[in-house]
């Protein structure tokens, strides 16, 4: 099912460890509106700009599968809007190039939460964001391992 022009349900809730753990990571109706909402409104719109395909790291997830990853040591959070289907952590092929993908986001501003994951000072390792259909927030943080570093950048630097 296509929820977008270049953005898929599969690849949305795609998840290596729910396969590998048996867990099911299936949104139902209201999770794939919010899903589809992400895409056609958030990242089709910077897919559009950006012009390369922006490659999916992480979309839904269900709660069991936020479970599993907790305890699989990843630093999720127990109220992630990704097992709302409002969340995608995002990123180039080429890592290097996220920052690019960053500022596009950011330009865009049609987000709730923008969030440069881990990296160093010149790209992310990815990118986490999300959209709601009602209610941006439009946060802009830096997070190096789970922790909140710095919530203010001007388009080029962090403050």
């Amino acid at each position: 099912m296509q929820l977008s022009k270049n953005f898929s349900l599969e690849e949305m809730a795609r998840s290596a460890t729910a396969t590998s753990k048996g867990i099911s990571n299936t949104p139902d109706a209201m999770e794939i509106a919010r899903l589809r909402a992400l895409c056609a409104d958030c990242l089709q719109p910077a897919r559009d700009i950006y012009n390369k395909p922006i490659f999916i790291n992480n979309g839904f997830r269900s709660a069991a599968l936020n479970r599993a990853m907790e305890q699989a040591g990843f630093k999720v959070s127990a109220t992630s809007q990704h097992m709302l289907g409002e969340a995608a952590d995002i990123r180039d092929a080429d890592r290097t190039k996220n920052k690019a993908l960053f500022d596009v986001l950011f330009n865009l501003g049609n987000y709730d939460q923008l969030i440069w994951e881990d990296g160093n000072d010149n790209h992310p390792q990815w990118i986490h964001v999300s959209y709601k259909i009602n209610g941006n927030r439009k946060q802009i943080l830096r997070m190096l391992n789970g922790r909140t570093t710095h919530r203010n950048y001007d388009g080029i630097n962090w403050k």
